[in-house]
């Protein structure tokens, strides 16, 4: 894990936060993926340049999404700063 500091102005304390990050991202591989709003759009099928392509089996449905956007996970699903609302503009321009 990486960790952040921060000077605090009022008594110059350093505060240090820790952001848990996948650090092999080959194992999100085959995890359900759900939006903010505890949607789930489907599962990881691809992770390359920074995206993970997203397929939601049953409608055919996929998702190119950046892996920045990733707010935690465990060993079964991950969880996307993005809302349901904005997966429009998450689908591929071109068919994967």
């Amino acid at each position: 894990m990486k960790g952040f500091s921060k000077l605090n102005k009022d008594n110059n304390n350093q505060i240090t936060s820790y952001a848990k990050k996948p650090k092999d991202f080959n194992s999100l591989l085959n995890k359900e993926v759900s939006t903010c709003d505890n949607v789930t759009i489907g599962s990881i099928s691809a992770l390359n340049n920074g995206l993970m392509f997203i397929i939601h089996a049953p409608q055919n449905i996929k998702y190119e999404i950046p892996t920045y956007f990733i707010r935690q996970h465990d060993q079964n699903s991950v969880l996307v700063d993005i809302s349901a609302a904005d997966l429009e503009y998450y689908k591929p321009k071109i068919s994967f």
